[in-house]
């Protein structure tokens, strides 16, 4: 892989863009930390709805997080996660404490939520007494003990885990450094025939577009999607995204299952119309074999 091909972020931040950042995750963990556990308490449902409900708190989190540094410039992977992980950290600890307090109150407990934000100590005795006897049943299991704080255990994963990754994807986009500017949305510029990244990707890092007219047509089912991401302002920043699509299932039910082969691909001024003259001539031949 020839790895000057590719983009990368130059490493630039703001210190006060990665501090407000954190702030606004801190802010948005909060309130949200109160949604989805009063949503998990009250909805007498597990399963599906639960995991939708920890990966949706810990989704908006991350995105208030993530819109902040985006929106604040920050092409810096450690600046992101310095921001990223410690509002996870919040996140997950809101969580518990609202968690514990509305499982509480639903009981008629007269515990303070203040008590349970100031006395750690408190709110893991608590815990481990709610550990003991379970939380919720399902078909009439009710998961006590190791079992309880293994699925405990996934949940804080998911939570953390979610935060950082919305986060960073937010900001995991390309920028143009002579604009000051991240370039526009994705540009779906070709759909051709399936193929796999070693037949793909070397040609392509090495200025070899030909390699883009010798794939074969198209189907519903199988296809390469290409997409550029440009600089509005300059045009001159651009880069190339591959994926594959497979679509499997019948008509209805079907899955759509995507594969990255190729990511930000640096194509330079010179390149792009060569590419784009590979790709006319493509579409053409597929119109008159149609």
């Amino acid at each position: 892989m020839e790895t000057d091909r590719y983009y990368r972020h130059s490493g630039r931040f703001s210190p006060s863009a990665v501090a407000l950042a954190l702030a606004a995750g801190l802010l948005a963990a909060v309130p949200m930390a109160f949604v989805y556990s009063y949503g998990i308490v009250y909805i007498p449902i597990v399963g599906m709805v639960s995991f939708l409900l920890t990966a949706g708190f810990a989704a908006i989190v991350g995105f208030a997080t993530g819109w902040v540094l985006r929106k604040g410039k920050v092409r810096n992977h450690g600046a992101t996660l310095a921001a990223a992980l410690p509002v996870a950290l919040f996140a997950l600890w809101a969580a518990w404490v609202t968690w514990v307090y509305a499982t509480l109150h639903r009981a008629d407990a007269e515990v303070g939520l203040l008590d349970l934000v100031v006395q750690p100590t408190g709110l893991w005795n608590v815990i481990t007494i709610i550990n003991e006897k379970g939380a919720w049943s399902l078909k009439g299991l009710t998961p006590t003990g190791g079992l309880l704080w293994g699925l405990w255990a996934l949940e804080a994963g998911l939570i953390v885990g979610m935060v950082v990754w919305v986060a960073r994807e937010c900001v995991n986009l390309p920028f143009c450094e002579p604009c000051d500017r991240w370039c526009d949305k994705p540009q779906v510029v070709a759909t051709l025939g399936p193929t796999s990244k070693d037949a793909l990707a070397p040609r392509l890092e090495k200025g070899d577009y030909a390699v883009l007219g010798e794939l074969p047509a198209a189907t519903a089912l199988a296809y390469t999607r290409l997409d550029l991401h440009q600089c509005a302002q300059c045009q001159a920043t651009t880069t190339l995204t591959a994926t594959s699509v497979t679509v499997t299932g019948k008509k209805g039910k079907q899955e759509k299952k995507e594969k990255t082969l190729v990511k930000y691909l640096l194509v330079p001024p010179g390149e792009l119309s060569a590419m784009r003259s590979v790709l006319a001539e493509s579409g053409l031949r597929a119109g008159a074999a149609a």
